[in-house]
């Protein structure tokens, strides 16, 4: 099930166009995971490299989105969005070169939104 809100706001750090931008954000998120005492796996990186790429997706086509569409189409349109903006082994082979940041922030995706991340947010 993917979401769609008509409305809202998102953090410009979390907006990325390939997968060299998505790698720098995970590799702070795999930071974060890792100064929380957590071991991401393979699969950890996956589900959440995923994620991110789906909600890029939604985002990019939002603007455009038929959703008179038969479900197949949708389907289709939507698996092409995401290969354009990276694919999970992409961005996997990125992450093996990457910088590990050497500071993790503190919060995430479900913290409290703090009055800078708002100024810094993009509306929707």
């Amino acid at each position: 099930v993917f979401v769609c809100r008509d409305t809202g706001t998102t953090p410009r750090d979390w907006l990325f166009e390939d997968a060299a931008g998505l790698a720098e954000i995970l590799a702070k998120e795999l930071a974060e995971l890792r100064t929380a005492g957590m071991k991401p796996t393979a699969g950890d990186i996956r589900c959440i490299a995923l994620g991110h790429i789906t909600r890029m997706a939604i985002w990019k086509l939002r603007p455009s989105w038929d959703a008179t569409l038969a479900a197949e189409k949708k389907l289709e349109i939507f698996r092409h969005a995401m290969d354009a903006i990276a694919t999970v082994e992409g961005v996997t082979k990125l992450l093996e070169g990457a910088k590990v940041p050497q500071f993790a922030m503190v919060g995430g995706l479900f913290a409290e939104q703090e009055e800078g991340e708002l100024a810094n947010a993009v509306a929707f």
